[in-house]
């Protein structure tokens, strides 16, 4: 989000917000949230149809936005986008329509060099220095992916539209408790630096709830953000494990789907019987919702609960888990055949823009392979 030339949260604060509204990223959260109120009298099952258009809205890409973004980032940063290839992660939801207009913007807007496009879950597997695993990637989204190899494990990936947004959704709801009303996307960002400093998650739920009264509330400073009603602190108590249990009971944010470590289970349970051990031992977390406190513990519990006894259970938590992305694409970067992998702007004039972007897709794994016959190092 940015307002006044500022972004992420720097940009809530009074003084800030005076200066204009907020450009980036105000989401489709709102029109859904409106759905959802207007929809009311209508017959359950046309009530049902527009709000399932209002989620696909929500989990749509802009593409509009790119170019100013892209633009933006590399005035920030002080590169001339002509001067070298460039890496970008995908989410596992883009359509090749999307990948293609990236592209162009990239190419004939910005005279990028080279492109080389990739999902986000492989790259964070390449953080952790191995090919082969589950990748827990949860950021505003969930996707469990098992690899093998490099090569996606057939039918063993789960992606859904929830993850850390309905942690900031649950916790503006649940500080509606204390007479507090954040509905518009912006004061939504309070809700998120809420969860942000305080949400973990219980080893054990159900026993968290019995001793909640045990527990010591934490208090959240929300001065320099100006909350309308005059609110200088928050003070929370079982809250804070409250809104972020919806990933492994999914039912208590009204989802009908698996919880985090089911859908963990099923990726090891998809993959050839010769593999599954390996598997077990080999789930990585990355995203931005994977820091949450407690959250390894949680799924390693649950998932040992699911497999074999003999199988043994190891989540690993790299403390740059956050940026697990960004650092598996530095780690593409330094490959001795990166440059083969790229789609370069000569081929992308000359041929088929969709021919070359399925090419480069197909020969890239290979080349990571063939460049690496041994383990990577841990770059942590």
């Amino acid at each position: 989000m940015s307002t006044g030339g500022l972004c992420g949260i720097e940009a809530l604060a009074p003084r800030q917000r005076a200066l204009g509204p907020a450009l980036y990223p105000i989401r489709y959260g709102s029109l859904l949230y409106l759905m959802k109120i207007y929809s009311g009298h209508l017959p359950c099952c046309e009530r049902q149809k527009l709000i399932d258009a209002g989620e696909q809205m929500a989990a749509a890409i802009n593409t509009n936005a790119y170019e100013p973004i892209l633009q933006w980032t590399y005035r920030k940063l002080g590169v001339d986008p002509t001067a070298r290839p460039l890496i970008l992660t995908e989410p596992q939801s883009m359509v090749e329509r999307d990948r293609v207009r990236l592209c162009e913007i990239l190419f004939e807007n910005m005279d990028v060099p080279a492109v080389y496009l990739k999902a986000q879950p492989l790259l964070a597997m390449y953080s952790y220095g191995t090919t082969s695993g589950v990748i827990v990637d949860i950021g505003d989204r969930t996707d469990v992916v098992a690899f093998d190899q490099g090569f996606t494990v057939e039918r063993a990936d789960s992606h859904l539209r929830w993850g850390g947004q309905e942690i900031t959704d649950s916790m503006s709801r649940t500080l509606t408790e204390s007479g507090h009303r954040f509905y518009s996307p912006v004061e939504g960002y309070i809700a998120r630096l809420v969860k942000e400093r305080v949400a973990f998650v219980a080893s054990n739920f159900e026993e968290a709830l019995i001793h909640e009264r045990e527990l010591q509330p934490s208090v959240v400073d929300v001065r320099r953000y100006g909350i309308p009603d005059g609110t200088k602190a928050f003070s929370l108590g079982s809250a804070m494990f409250r809104v972020t249990e919806g990933l492994f009971q999914p039912n208590l944010w009204g989802k009908d789907s698996p919880g985090l470590h089911e859908l963990v289970a099923k990726a090891i349970q998809a993959a050839s019987i010769d593999i599954r051990r390996s598997l077990c031992r080999s789930i990585y977390l990355s995203g931005g919702t994977s820091i949450l406190s407690g959250l390894d513990e949680r799924l390693r519990k649950e998932v040992q609960a699911l497999v074999p006894a003999s199988s043994q259970v190891k989540v690993h938590a790299s403390p740059f888990r956050l940026h697990a992305a960004y650092r598996g694409a530095g780690i593409l970067s330094t490959l001795g055949t990166f440059e083969s992998m790229c789609v370069w702007r000569d081929d992308w004039n000359e041929v088929n823009s969709s021919f070359v972007l399925s090419l480069s897709l197909s020969l890239s794994l290979s080349l990571i392979l063939f460049s690496h016959t041994r383990r990577w190092d841990h770059p942590c």
